[in-house]
């Protein structure tokens, strides 16, 4: 083709104008199916010298190309208005040019890359952030101003693209930081001021206050109150976590350390001594719901002799292990029931009283290797009393039951069960006697009154009725 002509391809882009050998040569403009068009001078097949590029999502650049790349001089007018005029290499900005925004902020120097390289001015990135100073080899350097994307505000020097020297920094929450910075990090003399007027003020290390004193408070709601040696808080001091648990004490190496009072939002507290960070020694822990503990602690935990009182009034005395009665121990009940001897584990071991547990449960006699052994009594929730004897803490040899229905048995047990020569009565006086096996009557005679209310009255033999009976 030469001369004037007009080509469409076959996915859809048009170009009108010159041609020569069969390619584009001369005036011409292309059009593509998105609407993006390219007009200006072409040089076998490609854009060369002046011409535009519009694109489909609103850039518009106008001035010199070069193998179809923008190249040399030329003006780039952005979707949002923005205007960069300048040089162009091989499609990026790299030379002299000026960037000025719509609301007329100017950024004007050498580009390199597509980047700003050396110059000064205001440069506005994505996400709000804002950059204003100057420009070394790409990165700022001097006095300068910085706003991230969070809304952090920073006013001071500037080395190698990091806060460095004097500056001051308006943090998110309200936080302000004046002082010296080194590598992006406060470091130097510096003072800490809240929202709240809370002021901590002294020597700044790698971002965290190392000597001084006063209030900090951290991004995350913790309160830290006290004085810092070495970038930690020593001495008397308060400290509030971001979940409400407030310290106040003393501190040693930034650990709880000496006397001091932990308060939880739920109202527990714990008091006394600790040791790096932990309550050792004497001291008290006053929980919610009523336990009141007073004696030894190690590592956090009950350890040692304490006594603790519990919500009903009841009382324990003795020694304890890792947080569980463990050990020789007293327990009193607020009617002065006693359990008096060896507790393992939580549960009492060896030793004789009365043991009062949930739901009315009482058991009453000695108690061997956690087992009750010999003559005691048990009194269950459903309101059943035995007194006799136990072997392995199960009802075993003579013994008598006072069932919830008002039936009574009086006779042998074993392992819980009657078993061997016995007698029931029942609430109205009918009795069946004789030998029981398993806990059902076996060989025997009499009236038996089930639980249910079924009334067997005749002869056992080997466990079943023989003879004459009713039933």
């Amino acid at each position: 083709m030469e001369g004037q002509g007009k080509y469409t391809t076959k996915d859809g882009n048009k170009y009108v104008g010159a041609f020569e050998q069969n390619r584009k040569h001369g005036q011409g403009v292309m059009t593509c199916p998105d609407g993006t068009v390219y007009e200006g001078t072409w040089v076998e097949g490609k854009l060369e010298g002046q011409g535009k590029d519009t694109q489909k999502n609103g850039f518009v650049y106008v001035g010199e190309f070069l193998q179809d790349c923008k190249h040399g001089h030329g003006v780039m007018t952005y979707p949002d208005g923005n205007v960069f005029e300048g040089t162009w290499v091989e499609g990026k900005r790299h030379g002299q040019g000026k960037y000025t925004t719509v609301d007329s902020k100017v950024l004007e120097g050498e580009w390199k890359e597509g980047k700003f390289y050396n110059g000064c001015g205001i440069q506005v990135f994505s996400g709000s952030v804002v950059k204003e100073g100057t420009w070394v080899e790409g990165k700022m350097e001097g006095q300068g101003k910085h706003t991230s994307k969070d809304g952090e505000k920073y006013v001071g020097g500037f080395v190698q693209d990091n806060y460095h020297g004097h500056g001051v920094m308006t943090f998110a929450d309200g936080n302000v930081y004046e002082g010296m910075w080194m590598n992006g990090l406060k470091h130097g003399q510096g003072k800490q001021t809240s929202l709240e007027g809370q002021v901590v003020e002294g020597e700044w290390k790698d971002g965290k206050i190392y000597n001084g004193s006063g209030v900090l408070v951290l991004p995350n709601g913790a309160v830290h109150e006290g004085t810092w040696v070495e970038g930690k808080m020593e001495g008397q001091g308060k400290y509030t976590t971001k979940d409400g648990n407030k310290y106040v004490g003393a501190f040693e190496q930034n650990r709880k350390h000496g006397q001091g009072v932990m308060t939880c939002p739920d109202g527990t507290v714990y008091e006394g001594t600790w040791v790096e960070g932990k309550l050792e020694g004497q001291g008290k822990d006053t929980q919610k719901n009523g336990f009141v503990y007073v004696g030894e602690f190690l590592q956090d935990c009950k350890h040692g002799h304490g006594v603790m009182t519990y919500p009903d009034g009841n009382v324990f005395e003795g020694t304890w292990v890792e947080g569980k009665r463990h050990g020789q121990g007293k327990y009193t009940t607020v009617d002065s029931k006693v359990l008096e001897g060896e507790w393992k584990e939580g549960k009492f071991y060896n030793g004789c009283g009365i043991q009062v547990f949930s739901g009315s449960v009482v058991k009453e006699g000695t108690w061997v290797e956690g087992k009750m052994e010999g003559q005691g009594k048990h009194t269950s929730k459903d309101g059943e009393k035995y007194v006799g004897g136990f072997v392995q803490d199960n009802y075993h040899g003579h013994g008598v039951m006072t069932f919830a229905d008002g039936n009574v048995y009086e006779g042998m047990w074993m392992n819980g069960l009657k078993h061997g020569q016995g007698k029931q009565t029942s609430l109205e006086g009918q009795v069946v006697e004789g030998e029981w096996k398993d806990g059902k009557i076996y060989n025997g005679s009499g009236v038996l009154v089930l639980p249910n209310g079924a009334v067997h009255e005749g002869t056992w033999v080997e466990g079943k009725m023989e003879g004459q009976g009713k039933y």
